[in-house]
């Protein structure tokens, strides 16, 4: 029910947190005008304060929320593995990074797989894959062709 309080004491997502769910959930943000199942499920973490909790609190918080987890790994920890990248091969450059990457982005679908089952949604689209996994969704909701595993670098 759009537009109804929050229940007594519970704290409401920030609108960037809302565009977050959008984001790790593989939709575009355009859908946020019509009445879809992200906002339906957005609409009913106010009457389960808990789940809010879950997904919105911030990393010091007990537990640290889903959302500030799969930022933190989106723009921090995925970012600074490139660094790390080795050298395979010296003639047409190969860099070495799938271990590591692999694990991160692995985490990355996990922790997108439990916002969208808090909310009980279906994931769209891997944000996690090294392609974008033929997203068109970025953060903002702006239609991107410019994928690829170089897209990390300075996010």
């Amino acid at each position: 029910m759009a537009g109804r309080p929050p229940a007594q004491g519970a704290a409401m997502l920030t609108d960037a947190q809302k565009a977050d769910v959008y984001f790790f959930a593989g939709w575009p943000q355009r859908y946020v005008q019509i009445n879809t199942s992200i906002e339906q499920g957005l609409d009913q973490l106010a009457s389960r304060p808990a789940n809010e909790a879950l997904l919105g609190n911030p990393l010091t918080g007990s537990p640290p929320g889903l959302l500030a987890r799969a930022r933190q790994l989106f723009d921090v920890t995925i970012p600074s593995a490139y660094k790390r990248l080795k050298v395979k091969q010296a003639g047409k450059i190969q860099l070495d990074a799938t271990g590591e990457l692999e694990a991160l982005a692995e985490q990355g679908r996990i922790l997108a797989g439990a916002i969208c089952s808090v909310l009980g949604i279906e994931r769209d689209k891997d944000v996690f894959a090294p392609t974008g996994g033929g997203s068109m969704a970025t953060r903002g909701g702006i239609l991107s062709q410019n994928r690829g595993a170089g897209n990390w670098i300075g996010k």
